[in-house]
This record gives C-alpha cells, structure tokens and sequence, in this order.
C-alpha cells in the first residue's frame, strides 16, 4: 500500500455520495413536475365543469328571461286593452319595439354563456399545455438527474486517480 488509497477510495466514495445526491435531486424535481401535472390536470376538469355550468346557467337564464319577457308583455297588452284602445298604429308598435328589445335581451343571455363556454374551453386548452409542459419537464429532470450523477461520479474517479497517480 502506498498510502494513497485511501485517497482513491475517498474520492471515489464523495464521487459517489455526490452523485446519489444527484439523483435524489432529481427524483424530487420529476415528483415536483409530476405535482404540476397532476394539478393541470385537475385545473382541466374544473374548467370543463365550469364551462359546462356556464352553459346550463345561460339557458335558464335566458329560459327565465323569455318568460318574463312573455309575463310584460302580457300585461302591456292588458294595460292597452284596459285603456279602452284598440291595439291599431302606436300601441301596436310599442308593442313590437318592446318584443324586439326583449327578444334580443334573451339572445344576449345565450351569447353571453357562449362566450363564457368558449372561455372555459381555452381555459382546458391551457391546463392541456400546462400538463404536457410539467410532464416534459419531470423527463428532462431524469435525464438531468442520470447524467449529473454520472458526471459527478466520475469526477470523483478522476479527481482520485489525479491524487494517486
């Protein structure tokens, strides 16, 4: 014995703790992007829901508002009859004005879950990229993790042998 085994020896040993730290690096990164992902997923599946209920909330809204619309319209026909008028020339026109305006009141309701649908789905849209994006990224964090244990172990090796030699 030289003496300088223990040299070799300890390098190779701190080349090989440093790589083991390396790798548990590594794997905490691939279990953080995996967390990413999951919560990409779950944001995906809240979104959907939401924009489903989006979609349902218009339809009643806009189903409660035809009603409405068809209650005032009712009574503006009554109020006409009770006054003793025929429904000919101005009340008739009223009549149709305030039609029109509530028709489209309903038309915006449906417009308006539509839109907030079609938010929703670029919402999913985005949880999709977000979750293929940590999944690319907990790949990366292996290949990284391998190659820096490696890296370290073998500096350890040469940086030994440097020592011995």
């Amino acid at each position: 014995m030289s003496g300088l085994e223990p040299v070799l020896l300890f390098s190779v040993l701190g080349g090989a703790v440093g790589a083991l730290g390396e790798l548990q690096q590594g794997q905490a990164n691939q279990d953080a992007a995996q967390a990413e992902a999951d919560q990409a997923d779950a944001n995906r599946i809240i979104s959907n829901q939401e924009r489903v209920q989006n979609m349902r909330t218009a339809q009643v809204e806009a189903s409660d508002k035809r009603r409405e619309n068809t209650r005032t319209l009712a009574s503006m026909r009554a109020a006409f009859g009770a006054s003793g008028g025929d429904l000919m020339g101005s009340p008739i026109e009223v009549l149709e004005d305030a039609a029109s305006e509530m028709s489209l009141d309903e038309a915006r309701l449906r417009d308006e879950g539509r839109a907030r649908n079609r938010e929703g789905g670029i919402e999913m849209l985005q949880a999709g990229r977000d979750k293929a994006f940590a999944l690319m990224k907990k790949r990366n964090a292996k290949k990284a993790a391998g190659i820096s244990a490696f890296s370290t172990l073998l500096g350890g090796v040469t940086g030994g042998l440097s020592r011995t030699g």
